[in-house]
C-alpha cells in the first residue's frame, strides 16, 4: 500500500516534504551542537609559570618537554575549568616576580602555602599533601602499616629535620641521622635500617625514579603531617583565583587527584613508575 502510494505524483510531493523536514531538523541538531562545542583554540589562555627542575613534580623530559604531578594536575584543572595553559619554564624567584608584575596568569611549581607568601600572593584550594612520609623495603609490607609498627625497628632521618621527633614522638627509640637524604636510603637498602622519613617529594622521587632502587622501596600510607600545596596567583585576581579553584574542585571530585598522585607519587597505590621516568636531579 505504501508503495502505491509514493508512486504517485502525491507521493513526489509527500517524498519531498519528508526529506525537507528531515534535512531542517538535521541542520537544527548540527547548529545546537556546535554551539555547545567550543573548540581549543578558542579557549581563554592562562599563562602558568614553573620552575622544571623538581623531579617528579615539574621537571624537563629526554625531549625537552615539561612534564611531572605538577603539570598534569594542572591540566586536568585546565579541561574541568575550561581553559587551555601556556606554560614557562621559569627560574624559582622570578616565578614571584612574575606574578607580581602580572607577566604570569598562575604559578604551578610544588608551591607550599605559608603565612608568608600568603600576605603577597592569592593561593587556590590546596591540590596536594606534600608532608612528611614513612618509605620502607617493599620485603616488609605485610609486616609495616604504619608509624606505630616501626617503633621496633631503625628509622633514618635527615639531620635537622623535624622526622627525628615525630619519631620519637610516636615511640621509636631507634633513630639514626645522616647529613643527607641519599645515606639514609642507601642504608635501607643494605638493610642497616627498615625505614626512611622524609618529604613526600623527596620519597617519591627516591621510591619511583631512582634507577638503583628500582621496585626496592616504597611509601606507606599518607602523608603524616600537613604540607599544603597550591597555586599561587596574583593578589587581588579574584576571577584567576575562581576559575582555577572550580578546576581543582572538579578533579577531586572526580578523584583525578589521587590517579595523578598514584602514578607520580607513588601514594595510595603500589604502581611503578611512569614510563616517561623523571631525570636524576632534584632542586
Amino acid at each position: 500500500m505504501y508503495y502505491h502510494f509514493c508512486k504517485g505524483k502525491a507521493g513526489k510531493d509527500m517524498r519531498y516534504r519528508l526529506y525537507s523536514v528531515i534535512s531542517l531538523f538535521l541542520i537544527t541538531i548540527m547548529g545546537i551542537m556546535s554551539a555547545f562545542t567550543i573548540k581549543a583554540e578558542d579557549l581563554p589562555k592562562v599563562i602558568v609559570a614553573t620552575d622544571a627542575s623538581l623531579p617528579p613534580m615539574e621537571f624537563l623530559n629526554s625531549k625537552g618537554n615539561i612534564k611531572g604531578f605538577d603539570i598534569e594536575v594542572m591540566n586536568a584543572i585546565a579541561k574541568e575549568a575550561g581553559f587551555k595553559v601556556e606554560y614557562r619554564n621559569t627560574k624559582w624567584n622570578n616565578i614571584f616576580y612574575g606574578l607580581e608584575s602580572s607577566r604570569f596568569d598562575a604559578a604551578i611549581s610544588c608551591i607550599i602555602v605559608t603565612r608568608e607568601r600568603a600576605k603577597r600572593y592569592a593561593f587556590s584550594i590546596p591540590y596536594a599533601n606534600v608532608g612528611q612520609v614513612l618509605v620502607v623495603p617493599r620485603s616488609l609490607d605485610k609486616e609495616i602499616e604504619d608509624l606505630e609498627d616501626m617503633k621496633d625497628k631503625v628509622i633514618g632521618v635527615k639531620l635537622g629535620s623535624p622526622s627525628a621527633y615525630m619519631a620519637r614522638r610516636i615511640g621509636v627509640t631507634k633513630v639514626k641521622t645522616y647529613r643527607s637524604l641519599s645515606s639514609a636510603f642507601r642504608h635501607m637498602y643494605s638493610g642497616k635500617i627498615q625505614g626512611v622519613i622524609c618529604p613526600l617529594v623527596k620519597a617519591a622521587y627516591y621510591v619511583k625514579y631512582k634507577k638503583d632502587y628500582k621496585d626496592i622501596f616504597m611509601i606507606k600510607g599518607g602523608p603524616i603531617t600537613h604540607v599544603p600545596c597550591a597555586v599561587a596567583i596574583k593578589r587581588g585576581d579574584k576571577h584567576m583565583l575562581d576559575l582555577i579553584n572550580k578546576g581543582i574542585e572538579s578533579i577531586k571530585k572526580k578523584d583525578i587527584d589521587k590517579k595523578l598522585a598514584c602514578k607520580w607519587l607513588g601514594i595510595g597505590c603500589t604502581c611503578r613508575p611512569d614510563p616517561d621516568t623523571a631525570p636524576n636531579s632534584q632542586r
